[in-house]
């Protein structure tokens, strides 16, 4: 288990005990478990603790799941969530996604090994979610300043560049501002030159993907799917890796702003 996401505080609802305390056997070993048969309390705990992730029941006399969950991504949006559902509440569930306001959904009864791979992949792309979070809020910071500071425009590249994760980010059209030395190396250019100011689908995007990555783009949806992407050679290869889209919103609208692949 990565060391990052063994630190993670995960909230488990349900009025269920029974399935309260099987959750809790199953994460116990790797991450900080808290959970709660009220959905007052699961409130509570989320606004006073550092939580990752959430994991819902449907159906709950206080408040319905998919409801509870609506409420926690107003609060946090970044923060994952599951939702357990019943046969007769798969409606629900999927309604619950289109909005964006779940990231996955289990059946009951559900798999826990199945489980516990879609937990340990929420939490990769979560901090994924916290990095972009702090380069826009950092980023914002330095465009105030680059004027009269320079340097710090360096510095904020070479942090990009020693990231682990390749990182591309992007303008409101699409077009490639910046790739880090690692984003360089899983797409086998040896220099930026030949990515900066060309268009994201059109330069890395085989015709496979593009229709997916358009339609998702269109509706802000976040891709989180093994991507097809073009290299530099001029083949192409299936990489196993989300694909993390951000949206931001400023005075003109949602823009995207770059994306980041995991392996």
């Amino acid at each position: 288990m990565n060391t990052d996401t063994q630190k993670r505080t995960i909230l488990c609802v349900d009025d269920e005990q029974d399935i309260l305390d099987s959750l809790y056997d199953t994460f116990m070993d790797d991450y900080h478990v808290l959970a709660t048969t009220h959905v007052n309390e699961a409130i509570q705990l989320f606004d006073t603790k550092d939580i990752a992730l959430v994991i819902s029941d449907q159906r709950m006399p206080e408040m319905v799941g998919s409801k509870f969950l609506a409420i926690i991504n107003e609060k946090k949006p970044i923060c994952k969530k599951i939702l357990l559902t019943g046969y007769s509440d798969l409606d629900a569930a999927i309604e619950a996604i289109n909005r964006g306001n779940i990231d996955k959904y289990f059946s009951k009864p559900w798999d826990s090994e199945e489980l516990k791979d879609t937990v340990a992949q929420l939490l990769s792309t979560y901090s994924v979610d916290q990095l972009f979070s702090r380069m826009m809020k950092d980023g914002k910071g330095l465009k105030s300043c680059l004027d009269d500071e320079k340097s710090k425009k360096q510095l904020y590249i070479n942090a990009m560049n020693a990231l682990q994760w390749p990182i591309c980010i992007v303008n409101s059209g699409l077009l490639i501002e910046f790739v880090n030395h690692a984003a360089l190396l899983k797409l086998k250019y040896e220099t930026p030159e030949g990515l900066l100011q060309t268009h994201l689908v059109d330069t890395l995007l085989t015709d496979i993907s593009k229709t997916d990555f358009n339609a998702r783009f269109v509706h802000h949806q976040k891709i989180e799917s093994t991507t097809q992407w073009r290299f530099k050679t001029g083949d192409a290869a299936v990489i196993k890796s989300n694909v993390q889209l951000l949206f931001v919103d400023d005075n003109n609208g949602s823009q995207l702003c770059g994306f980041v692949m995991i392996d």
